[in-house]
């Protein structure tokens, strides 16, 4: 929260002069400042915990799980909260305080929501740098998850929205919304 003020100078810089090697120009920079402001603050704090929440997977999650990406049909509650975990620690080691946040992870997670409307789509980017197309491939959708212990979960779950998980959440992809 101390670099905000950074990442909001960054923005807006990155807004005004362009980004990528075409220097594309931001949309309406100062509304995008705005708008980043404004979801900083709502992460912080989250509200009461649930025990039963959805969750919408807005780009798509990449989840490697045993060496695999994992599909729509193999994503399960543990599978996302234990990607979440080690995402959340990965950042706290380079950026925190370096505590290990797997460990507030109870054991017999779920191994199914309750409910799913999931599935997995094709996108690919194009590397001006490499002169190659990437796929970019995910599961996007919504599921519902119960949860007796959302309560020590909770500030994981809320902060992910933020911070995505899974491959390529630096450029996007493991987006997500905790619909109340």
């Amino acid at each position: 929260m101390a670099l905000l003020p950074v990442y909001m100078k960054a923005l807006e810089e990155a807004a005004s002069r362009g980004v990528a090697g075409k220097r594309l120009r931001l949309i309406d920079a100062e509304c995008t400042v705005r708008h980043a402001s404004d979801v900083a603050s709502e992460a912080f704090p989250p509200p009461p915990a649930q025990e039963q929440v959805q969750i919408r997977f807005i780009t798509p999650l990449r989840i490697k799980h045993d060496n695999d990406i994992v599909r729509d049909e193999e994503l399960t509650p543990h599978v996302f909260l234990l990607a979440l975990a080690r995402r959340i620690a990965q950042l706290d080691f380079h950026h925190g305080s370096g505590r290990d946040v797997t460990r507030l992870l109870p054991a017999g997670l779920p191994d199914r929501f309750e409910q799913k409307d999931l599935h997995w789509v094709h996108l690919d980017r194009y590397s001006s740098r490499q002169q190659t197309k990437h796929e970019m491939n995910g599961v996007v959708g919504e599921a519902e998850v119960r949860l007796p212990q959302l309560a020590t979960l909770w500030p994981l779950l809320w902060a992910g929205q933020y911070l995505h998980v899974g491959k390529l959440a630096t450029m996007g992809l493991g987006g997500y919304r905790v619909v109340e």
